[in-house]
């Protein structure tokens, strides 16, 4: 699992001694370009770009561009990819110099590195992104890159090339020269172009294969970059096959060279493509931050879009125990399953997202640290909404179990009044009647009020009981208990609907309780109820002329928190001095 920090801290931009190195190095090598273009200007006729002023502002501005971005890959400790870079400036260099050039040094320099070019392309296409090599394949493909534009083409030749033996009375002496063998130099020039082209075909093969499976996001990275590193490799390859055949130092070669140099400008220009992303990526997360109004799906969809993976999904950590969970609160495995990814986001030392993705994202740390660093702060929102939702979910579970505990415990209080106490003021009112019809007179009377009693206080607590637990609701349903209640009311109650099916035991009890704790309210003008049973919840809708809609709902709140806790609402409107209480009520399976 990836950890990653969202502020970025102080020591991730000092640059290491190795990494200084590489920095000071680059200032020698875009000399060396100056240099090297300087001499091209002063023979324009040797030079195998020519002497217009185009031809050397592009090799000029395409070595320029090389150092500056192998300074800003050594800044971003990626050495390997800023030595390319820098083998890139001085290839280009020395494949700039006219012809013989100027100086023992330039002239081995030429002989050299002017195969170079290709073989650092191929080798920053097969670095970048990441800055580290895909492989074994991809390391041993640039050693063969550079041992064949190096050595074969470059090294070998220069070691048994005499000039003035070749008739070249102009070129400098080859410092490199340990035995001179004119056969032994027209063999080599004859078979390693041949050689060289092989290879190049081969490198630009396989940084195409290397792109094409890549991850999205680091496709979208590496795209400039490759294209351009398959377009020097082509190029350096149309080359060696000219000079293979002899056609060697005409205007079409020089045209290449041109083409060559342009090549490497835009490599050079495509590495600035993954900052200037980042940019345009930390700019959408940065507004999706700062707006109120985004919501989870906003932020997957900002993350997903920055690194290229439609499968993107946001982790959250639980509340209590802190282990990841889904939004809507699904618990997950610990470690991410198989072919996934899990990026953890910190903010201020402590977990408050993970980003799961497609494994291979990994093969792109810096991306992937830099998108969810730039998200941390809508994260952690989105992880506080999350746990709010979580708790507020939970708090109506727990509400939930304490109604249904208490529907439960009615239930058992009005079976244990009508079992026993019920039963006993019966069997007592029994034993008066009997003992009354057998009394004297002067007795009977006091029996026949006693048994008056009796029969009252029966009542009463069957009333009791009735309040306690409905057993007309709990048998027939919500539409017979309602008519139960209209039976019982002082005046006049008007039922326009009643739902023709049964609901969940919750929803009925608490739309039941609504419903009687309105009736005490009605007047003279009466009152009008109407409740209809949709797919998924109970409406109903209480309509009471002259009632004081404050008192009204002052009553109403043991009910309205009945069915709060149920998910539901509940609304008291007065218009023209109709008070209407109205109530969802959703329906639990």
């Amino acid at each position: 699992m990836l950890l990653v920090e969202s502020k970025r801290r102080c020591e991730d931009r000092v640059i290491d001694r190795r990494s200084l190195v590489v920095v000071v190095l680059a200032a020698p090598a875009a000399a060396l370009a100056v240099l090297a273009v300087n001499q091209a200007r002063h023979h324009p006729d040797l030079a195998p770009g020519g002497a217009g002023a185009a031809a050397l502002a592009v090799q000029l501005a395409a070595g320029l561009a090389l150092a500056a971005a192998a300074v800003h890959a050594a800044r971003r400790r990626e050495l390997a990819l800023a030595s390319a870079l820098l083998v890139a400036v001085a290839g280009l260099s020395a494949r700039a110099l006219p012809a013989p050039p100027d100086g023992a040094v330039w002239f081995a320099l030429a002989l050299v590195g002017a195969g170079v070019p290709a073989a650092a392309a191929a080798h920053v296409a097969l670095l970048h992104p990441g800055g580290r090599a895909g492989g074994a394949l991809d390391r041993a493909a640039a050693a063969t890159g550079y041992a064949v534009t190096v050595g074969l083409l470059g090294l070998l030749p220069a070691l048994v090339f005499d000039p003035r033996r070749s008739g070249c009375f102009a070129c400098p002496g080859n410092l490199l020269l340990i035995h001179p063998d004119p056969g032994a130099y027209e063999w080599l020039a004859r078979w390693a172009p041949r050689a060289a082209a092989v290879t190049e075909a081969a490198l630009a093969a396989l940084v195409i294969t290397r792109l094409l499976r890549r991850p999205a996001a680091a496709r979208s990275l590496a795209a400039p970059v490759s294209a351009a590193a398959v377009a020097v490799l082509g190029l350096a390859a149309a080359e060696n096959v000219r000079a293979t055949n002899g056609l060697a130092g005409t205007h079409a070669d020089r045209l290449l060279w041109l083409a060559t140099s342009a090549a490497l400008g835009v490599l050079a220009a495509g590495l600035a493509w993954r900052p200037v992303r980042a940019l345009r990526s930390r700019a959408a997360l940065g507004r999706l931050t700062a707006a109120a109004t985004s919501s989870e799906r906003d932020v997957r969809g900002a993350l997903s879009q920055a690194l290229g993976d439609p499968s993107v999904t946001l982790l959250l950590p639980h509340p209590g125990t802190r282990e990841p969970i889904t939004l809507d609160g699904a618990a997950v495995t610990a470690a991410a399953p198989p072919g996934r990814g899990r990026t953890a986001v910190e903010r201020r030392g402590e977990v408050v997202a993970w980003v799961e993705h497609r494994a291979e994202l990994g093969a792109t740390p810096e991306l992937l640290a830099t998108t969810v660093q730039t998200a941390g702060l809508a994260l952690e929102r989105e992880a506080l909404r999350a746990a709010q939702r979580l708790q507020a979910g939970q708090l109506r579970e727990s509400t939930l179990r304490l109604v249904s505990a208490g529907e439960a415990e009615r239930r058992w209080l009005e079976r244990d009044l009508h079992d026993g106490a019920q039963q006993r003021l019966l069997a007592l009112g029994l034993g008066l009647a009997r003992a009354r019809s057998a009394a004297p007179a002067c007795a009977a009377a006091r029996l026949t009020e006693a048994e008056t009693r009796v029969a009252a206080v029966l009542d009463e607590l069957r009333q009791i009981a009735h309040g306690i637990h409905s057993v007309t609701l709990a048998e027939g349903g919500l539409a017979e208990a309602v008519l139960a209640l209209v039976q019982l009311a002082p005046v006049g109650v008007t039922v326009e609907a009643l739902p023709d099916r049964r609901a969940s035991a919750e929803a009925e009890a608490a739309v039941y309780r609504l419903v009687s704790a309105s009736l005490p309210f009605v007047h003279e003008a009466g009152v009008r109820i109407v409740i209809h049973a949709g797919d998924a919840e109970l409406d109903a809708a209480v309509r009471i002329a002259g009632a004081d809609a404050a008192a009204l709902t002052e009553a109403l709140a043991h009910a309205g928190a009945r069915i709060a806790a149920l998910g539901g609402s509940l609304t008291v409107a007065t218009v023209e001095g109709v008070a209407t209480v109205s109530a969802r009520v959703p329906t639990i399976p």
